[in-house]
């Protein structure tokens, strides 16, 4: 899975900047003076604000598993370093022959 994970990352970025141009630029270009004679109704503006509110909630939701996901891989790293280190020392102290080691 993780050999995925840059081409979902990508997938996600895409279509959320899709889902922003769709949501927020095309309507402004449609309509550019902001008084149009088509003007949405209420089951239109509804949609749209549903669809906004999905879209954002989506979007933070996408960014803090991905930011959670990276620091549970940061800390994996960091412990499995440590105990790498952990292990260097007591591997050189034991091979010295020091008395320390033998506690």
């Amino acid at each position: 899975m993780s050999a995925l994970e840059p081409v979902l990352i990508a997938v996600s970025a895409v279509s959320f900047t899709i889902s922003y141009y769709s949501l927020y630029v095309l309507p402004k270009l449609n309509c550019p003076t902001g008084d149009c004679a088509c003007e949405p109704d209420e089951k239109e503006k509804r949609k749209t604000k549903m669809a906004k509110i999905i879209f954002w909630l989506g979007l933070v939701l996408s960014l803090s598993f991905l930011s959670y996901f990276e620091y549970n891989k940061y800390q994996t790293a960091v412990y499995q370093q440590e105990q790498a280190d952990l292990a260097g020392e007591e591997g050189a102290c034991c091979a010295e022959g020091d008395s320390e080691c033998e506690k």
